[in-house]
């Protein structure tokens, strides 16, 4: 299921530059997101407390969004390995033509775990849920059981952490532009991605659609999963 931690930044605690998380991520491998998830959660929220982590060139972009599917202009690869990838993500209120670049209100799991912070800004709402998935592909229309878990903001310092294959989120544009930082942890094994409807009078989802599986290991993997759920998005939008 989802975790969350609210402000979990102690107002205690010195921010953290990234270079600290990195060295984090490295020593504890695949334990980060695993058995360390809780510390790994402080650290990052630490990193969400350094005012000089992101260049101040990045957050007053002017970032044209007809062109965010085509260059990925709102996504920014801040480190890389072969295990993981960190990056930042700029997310806009909503003027129609966003809507397709970032996802908004379209209900989809992961094929891979990933842990966010909020950064700047009021940060965007998500729905969360959670399903047994376990990795397997569903079918086309068939229907899961789900749990919910409520609405969550990703306000700054706060930490939400998705499994892959079993949890599911709908985020809602914010009303501000803002900015996270995540931890991308690849998959070890190939896992389909699923777009769902949320049924509103029962806690039932279908699948609108299955997206092929694929390893991921890398910035690129990640951007062709995002383009197909884009490409599944639109196909199945009423007209």
């Amino acid at each position: 299921m989802p975790r969350i931690w609210q402000a979990a930044g102690d107002a205690k605690s010195a921010p953290l530059q990234i270079s600290s998380l990195i060295d984090h991520l490295d020593s504890l491998a695949g334990a980060a997101l695993g058995s360390r998830l809780d510390e790994t959660a402080m650290l990052l929220a630490r990193v969400a407390q350094d005012r000089d982590c992101i260049p101040s060139a990045v957050l007053g972009l002017s970032i044209d969004p007809k062109k965010m599917l085509v260059d990925n202009a709102h996504v920014f690869v801040l480190h890389q390995t072969e295990r993981y990838l960190i990056r930042l993500v700029v997310w806009r209120p909503t003027t129609g033509v966003e809507d397709e670049a970032f996802l908004y209100e379209g209900a989809h799991d992961h094929n891979f775990d990933l842990m966010t912070v909020g950064y700047t800004g009021c940060g965007y709402l998500t729905d969360l849920y959670s399903y047994q998935g376990n990795g397997q592909s569903l079918s086309e229309r068939e229907t899961v059981s789900i749990n919910r878990h409520g609405r969550f903001q990703l306000a700054p310092g706060t930490v939400l952490f998705l499994s892959a294959g079993c949890d599911i989120h709908a985020q809602h544009a914010p009303d501000e532009v803002s900015v996270s930082i995540n931890i991308i942890c690849y998959s070890k094994k190939t896992f389909p991605q699923h777009l769902f409807e949320i049924q509103s009078d029962s806690d039932l989802a279908v699948v609108t659609a299955v997206l092929a599986s694929r390893e991921v290991h890398n910035e690129q993997d990640l951007m062709n999963s995002l383009e197909e759920a884009h490409r599944a998005r639109s196909a199945h939008q009423p007209p």
